[in-house]
């Protein structure tokens, strides 16, 4: 009787660990909850401009008149609530959204830039005066949008694939884990209520 329990002991463990292994093996890249943090380094030759709590930075160059801006979201949970929104996928719905909702833009779909460290994917709207190439990366519970705008002769020069200076900023990022989240939780659990 004690060999039966234990073959089926046995048996039962051997199938939790064959359903872990194929889960581990076809896990969705986005599984991921962690946060992280955006490390990047500013340019030289661009001016900071003030900006408000929720953008990261915002920048001038002065020779073009570009604007870059770069601003993340973190959810904090134990679990991703979405892990089906990778990147491209969060920029084919931003694409499509931008289609159907701003008929005024023409938006479309760039070719991805990895920086080695981090995977973008890219997106270019324009109208009849301003250029905008956005390029997005999402990573567990992060999702960061960096941007490039500008107007006129600048907007124009975008619009002609000219976005070398974002590249060279996208250059620079990186998504580092973070554990910050987690410390504030636990010093709000050990903060006494009255």
């Amino acid at each position: 009787m004690a060999r039966g329990l234990t073959k089926i002991a046995v048996g039962g463990l051997v199938l939790v660990c064959a359903g872990i292994g194929y889960r581990l093996a076809t896990a969705n890249v986005n599984d991921d909850f962690r946060n992280y943090e955006v490390v990047f380094n500013k340019l030289e030759g661009w001016k900071e401009l003030p900006h408000s709590p929720n953008t990261l930075l915002l920048m001038k160059h002065p020779p073009t008149n570009a604007l870059l801006r770069c601003s993340a979201t973190q959810i904090v949970s134990e679990t991703n609530p979405e892990p089906d929104m990778d990147t491209t996928r969060i920029v084919q719905r931003v694409v499509q959204n931008a289609q159907e909702n701003q008929p005024e833009w023409k938006t479309e779909h760039l070719k991805p830039y990895d920086n080695g460290k981090v995977g973008f994917e890219l997106f270019r709207k324009t109208n009849s005066g301003k250029t905008i190439v956005g390029a997005m990366a999402v990573r567990g519970n992060t999702t960061l949008l960096v941007s490039m705008s500008n107007t006129g002769e600048g907007a124009k020069t975008m619009a002609q694939g000219n976005y070398e200076l974002l590249l060279a900023f996208l250059k620079t990022v990186d998504l580092q884990v973070t554990d910050k989240w987690e410390k504030i939780h636990a010093k709000y659990e050990e903060t006494p209520t009255p």
